[in-house]
């Protein structure tokens, strides 16, 4: 829904550069929420 709009080459590209796109930016977005995330909740240090 996005990609066409933001990126008009997107549905033109190959499947492997979509799932490329797809794993860089949501793959960045996600670890970069879970690494807050895991920040937040206090629990930095090593597992006893």
């Amino acid at each position: 829904m996005i990609a066409p709009i933001a990126f008009p080459w997107f549905l033109q590209a190959s499947p492997v550069v979509q799932f490329i796109a797809h794993t860089f930016f949501f793959g960045t977005v996600l670890g970069w929420y879970l690494w807050k995330s895991h920040e937040r909740s206090g629990l930095e240090g090593p597992a006893v």
